[in-house]
């Protein structure tokens, strides 16, 4: 997500031809509420272990579907635990209120942008708005976070490079067979 964000930042740039990417759940804004901005502020960073608990108590039944989405809530609780708070604390005030829909209508690169309609984390109708504000994407839905990690998805993706990026395996192949 966060990481399909920085992707969109570099294709609206336009430095470099690139023939095609793929975007997971793309956030298109990261906003925290008011009173978190302030505690935060307030807090030593070596203090978020203290809190850490208490945020993985939110977003495990607020933010994820726990029931549904076991492995999503299985690898954000991990994230949280690995989390530097010292790097943490300065990151998050460095993308507080930033949102990508300034941007979005500079990305002529061919993309597909892959959502899911029961992701909390990523809002699917906002996904969906990052997709038709761009002038050459193409948005599939998945069911859950689930799927937009799993085979189906990779079918899409595969397909996807197959049709839009002039990538031959077999020169790769020759290539090999050179290099050996």
């Amino acid at each position: 997500s966060l990481g399909s964000t920085a992707i969109m930042e570099f294709l609206a740039r336009n430095t470099r031809h690139v023939q095609g990417a793929v975007l997971i759940g793309p956030n298109p804004e990261f906003e925290f509420p008011r009173i978190l901005t302030v505690f935060a502020a307030l807090l030593h960073p070596s203090l978020y272990f203290i809190f850490k608990p208490i945020l993985k108590q939110y977003l495990k039944h607020f933010r994820i579907d726990r029931k549904n989405e076991a492995d999503q809530v299985k690898k954000v609780l991990k994230t949280c635990d690995a989390a530097d708070p010292r790097k943490l604390k300065p990151s998050a005030f460095q993308i507080r209120g930033y949102r990508i829909f300034g941007i979005l209508d500079r990305i002529t690169t061919p993309v597909v942008i892959i959502g899911a309609a029961k992701d909390k984390l990523h809002d699917s109708e906002a996904v969906r708005n990052i997709a038709s504000r761009m002038k050459n994407a193409t948005y599939f839905e998945m069911a859950s976070n689930k799927e937009t990690h799993c085979a189906k998805s990779g079918i899409i993706i595969r397909k996807y490079i197959e049709s839009h990026c002039a990538y031959d395996p077999n020169k790769d192949m020759e290539l090999n067979r050179k290099v050996s």
